[in-house]
């Protein structure tokens, strides 16, 4: 899983690098690496964010479609 969200992550990355300012590219990839680490507990904390120990990371169908759409948010937010 981790594999898939780093996947996802440069795939955005790429995309928006190649569509925006680098003006607007830092505050979206600090948007995105602090949601990366709020719905993935266990590579937050391999990162050494400790803020979300108690928690374990939410792989249900429907937690996947919220994470879907915020990335396509971020996109969408951003890029217009």
């Amino acid at each position: 899983m981790k594999k898939l969200y780093c996947l996802l992550i440069l795939s955005l990355l790429s995309y928006i690098c190649s569509a925006t300012g680098s003006s607007k590219l830092q505050p979206l990839l600090d948007e995105i690496w602090q949601y990366n680490l709020s719905i993935s507990p266990t590579f937050a904390t391999s990162q050494g964010v400790h803020d979300f120990d108690n928690k374990l990371a939410d792989i249900s169908p429907d937690a996947l479609l919220n994470q879907d759409s915020q990335f396509r948010e971020f996109l969408k937010n951003h890029l217009s």
